[in-house]
């Protein structure tokens, strides 16, 4: 929320000069401000999706395990191959969404920098 700021007084020719550099200065700072904050969400889905594969790969190691000290176990091997390949096709499926999310923001920043003066 924006607090209610008095008028601004009048300015000579320098003074309103001063303003705009001011004002450019404020939206330089935002768009490193928003774009820092972008980039940390980036990162932050990409750890998590690494991390998401790491605590599958050890779940399905995990899982084998069972299947070995436990034989009598209800899960088939079968079933436990065709959980690993679904994990698989998971996993590459989060892989095309993240590529085709990445494209879209790319193409996103592209529309920014042809239109500046567009409000997105």
């Amino acid at each position: 929320m924006v607090a209610t700021r008095p008028e601004l007084l009048a300015t000579c020719e320098k003074g309103t000069k001063c303003r705009e550099e001011v004002v450019e200065w404020m939206d330089a700072e935002i768009t490193k401000q928003w774009e820092t904050a972008w980039e940390v969400v980036k990162q932050t889905i990409e750890a998590t999706r690494l991390t998401n594969i790491a605590t599958i790969e050890t779940g399905f190691d995990r899982t084998v395990t069972c299947g070995v000290d436990f034989p009598c176990c209800e899960y088939s091997d079968s079933f436990m191959r065709n959980l690993k390949t679904s994990w698989k096709q998971d996993n590459e499926r989060l892989k095309e969404l993240h590529t085709k999310w990445t494209n879209l923001e790319l193409h996103r920043q592209s529309l920014i920098e042809t239109c500046p003066a567009s409000d997105f």
